[in-house]
């Protein structure tokens, strides 16, 4: 989904929109959704054996490799290190 096909349903423009939700959220759109991909990808990495292949699917990116580095700058870790690191936080 993008910010034009929202904007077209509700007969907006679409940088209306986008300001609209900066303003309630204090994020792009794009930054809020990154937020909930990695998010739930955190959840797959700790509770599943699944690749990065299929967490990176599961969360609407096409590449394992996209995935991390994007994984990385939004947490600090990669993928695996998270994965190994982040169960001992909950312990």
């Amino acid at each position: 989904m993008r910010i034009q096909d929202i904007a077209d349903y509700l007969h907006l423009n679409s940088h209306y929109v986008t300001a609209i939700f900066k303003q309630k959220y204090n994020k792009t759109p794009k930054h809020y959704l990154t937020e909930i991909r990695i998010e739930k990808a955190k959840t797959y990495l700790i509770d599943t054996d699944y690749s990065l292949q299929i967490i990176a699917n599961a969360v609407g990116l096409e590449n394992p490799f996209s995935f991390s580095r994007l994984f990385k700058s939004m947490t600090g870790f990669s993928p695996s290190k998270y994965k190994k690191v982040c169960p001992n936080w909950f312990e």
